[in-house]
């Protein structure tokens, strides 16, 4: 179902010139590239970032796993600078949406399907993530996700999700 503007519930107050949007509207958002067996060995290796490399305070890229990634997929899940990955499920509500900014830490790097890619068009890399790391923290993705036992957002999920 679609909603209009108009129609949108605001999670919090924003200046009078502001208006919540659908995140859609003003960033591209992608799910990661999903593990599997045939892509564990390969001639394209290449490093991934999953929901375990997201801390609360940055990326944790101690343990950088690699998967097989041909040249289309690869120019698909690659990370560029500024993206804003977001933690895409957890087992504990607390952990739900948590992001980081890509700032390009490891060459040639792409993400796993715990992940959710958000690439800003019309505002800051800095703007998305504050306003996610507030959403997470206030566990207002926890009340949008679907699952048992495991929370999820999904992809359409956040793409949905407003931006004030």
């Amino acid at each position: 179902m679609t909603r209009r503007r108009d129609q949108l519930v605001p999670l919090w107050p924003v200046p009078p010139n502001w208006e919540w949007a659908p995140v859609s509207d003003i960033a591209g958002v992608g799910l990661g590239r999903q593990r599997s067996p045939e892509n564990h060995t390969g001639k394209n290796m290449r490093p991934y970032v999953r929901a375990a490399n997201i801390t609360w305070n940055g990326w944790d890229l101690a343990d950088v796993k690699e998967m097989n990634f041909d040249d289309a997929d690869f120019e698909r899940f690659r990370l560029c600078a500024g993206d804003v990955l977001v933690n895409e499920g957890s087992g504990s509500a607390n952990e739900v949406g948590k992001p980081a900014i890509w700032q390009g830490q490891i060459e040639n790097c792409c993400f796993q399907n715990t992940l959710i890619r958000v690439k800003p068009e019309g505002c800051t890399s800095e703007y998305i993530h504050s306003y996610f790391l507030l959403s997470a923290l206030k566990e207002n993705f926890v009340s949008k996700t679907q699952g048992v036992n495991i929370y999820h957002i999904g992809k359409e999920g956040l793409a949905r999700s407003l931006s004030g």
